[in-house]
């Protein structure tokens, strides 16, 4: 969902709930594309700051304000997305805690699979739109390990979830590799 400050700086900021602050939360339910209503109801409102939890959610509350601060949960790679001039210098006025995932840690997480499945060879990618995960960057730490990776149709909803596993079951995927997303976090034990 989008929303505003944890409840564990109200008490050391002296912000009581009801008289000095309020909370205004939107969720989503999973789907990427409720998200810029959410976002745009809230800036009109309009809120003080936005705390969001993922790329899809930066890049909405981004589009509904120019203004209001922007909070990330858990951004990834904010620099490569344009959300951040750098890590150094943020600049603008979205910051928070990120994570890079690139090719050192998805080769990383490549090579354990191969590790348990030493004769894959074809292994599917399941990921959500708009997370922010480096195709290229994979490709390149897949071919090093002689894997060939087929990309599942983006997840946009739960519903495209069986779906992509059905295209990754035709392309003989021998193994899933799960980027993620909110969506198909939320949808963990079915997947």
């Amino acid at each position: 969902g989008l929303g505003m400050v944890g409840a564990a700086q109200q008490v050391e900021q002296g912000f009581v709930v009801g008289r000095n602050v309020s909370f205004e939360i939107r969720a989503a339910g999973g789907s990427v594309a409720a998200l810029p209503a959410l976002a745009a109801e809230l800036a009109a409102l309009p809120v003080d700051v936005m705390v969001v939890s993922n790329n899809n959610q930066v890049e909405a509350a981004s589009q509904a304000s120019a203004t209001i601060p922007i909070v990330m949960v858990l951004g990834i790679d904010p620099a490569r997305h344009g959300f951040i001039e750098s890590y150094a210098r943020p600049g603008g006025r979205i910051t928070g805690l990120t994570k890079t995932v690139g090719a050192e840690v998805n080769g990383k997480m490549l090579g354990m699979l191969k590790e348990v499945l030493p004769r894959a060879t074809v292994v599917g990618v399941l990921v959500q739109q708009g997370v922010g995960y480096d195709r290229d960057l994979t490709e390149e730490a897949a071919r090093r390990l002689r894997l060939r990776l087929f990309h599942a149709p983006e997840v946009q909803r739960a519903a495209d979830i069986e779906p992509a596993f059905e295209a990754m079951r035709q392309a003989g995927a021998q193994a899933v590799f799960v980027v993620g997303g909110a969506v198909i976090y939320a949808e963990r034990s079915r997947v």
